[in-house]
């Protein structure tokens, strides 16, 4: 990196560091290029339901989640699973 600052503050890296966020699917289901770069980047339980609601219908991104076949583990982590593990009291 060729900036110091930014490279002392990711040691390792950008893609490190975009690897260890959370990323939710608000507007992105309908989109095969935008959920195959996110299922690259981070497991499935780095991905997280979100909506643009009101701007976008939360059935938009339902529907695409769906409609898509993203797969089993992708679907139970975008629905519940990765909110529960970020968030264990709401179990």
């Amino acid at each position: 990196m060729r900036q110091p600052k930014i490279a002392e503050r990711n040691p390792g890296g950008i893609l490190k560091t975009l690897q260890s966020l959370y990323f939710d699917v608000a507007n992105s289901t309908h989109n095969p290029s935008a959920m195959a770069a996110l299922t690259a980047l981070v497991p499935p339980s780095q991905i997280l339901f979100g909506s643009d609601y009101p701007y976008v219908p939360m059935a938009r991104t339902v529907e695409g989640l769906g409609a898509r076949n993203y797969g089993a583990e992708i679907e139970a982590a975008v629905n519940r699973g990765s909110a529960l593990k970020l968030f264990p009291r709401l179990a």
